[in-house]
């Protein structure tokens, strides 16, 4: 059932005049500047207290690293990958002449 925008305010205007009592009824919280008001410990937690390092990986020497990488073709094999040609678009209807790829 639709109801018209005066009915749904209404509707509206209804739930927060009941809820309204509730939030006056809240009591207030103590305050903090009376000598007598109970404060709770401080507890200190460390940002740190569940770090766990990595483990130190063995250093490579840089002869066997540089001989790695030209193995690999080094910065010349980046430049290729992004010289290769895209592979062409299929459509998924052949014979559907007004997707062009």
């Amino acid at each position: 059932m639709l109801l018209s925008i005066h009915a749904r305010a209404f509707v509206l205007a209804c739930a927060v005049a009941a809820v309204a009592p509730s939030a006056v009824a809240q009591p207030a919280p103590p305050d903090p500047a009376t000598a007598g008001t109970p404060v709770p410990p401080l507890i200190y937690r460390s940002a740190f207290a569940g770090y766990r390092p990595l483990p130190d990986d063995k250093a490579t020497a840089w002869r066997s690293a540089n001989d790695k990488a030209a193995a690999f073709g080094g910065w010349r094999a980046y430049a290729r990958e992004v010289r290769l040609p895209e592979p062409a678009a299929s459509s998924a209807n052949p014979q559907d002449s007004r997707r062009a790829p």
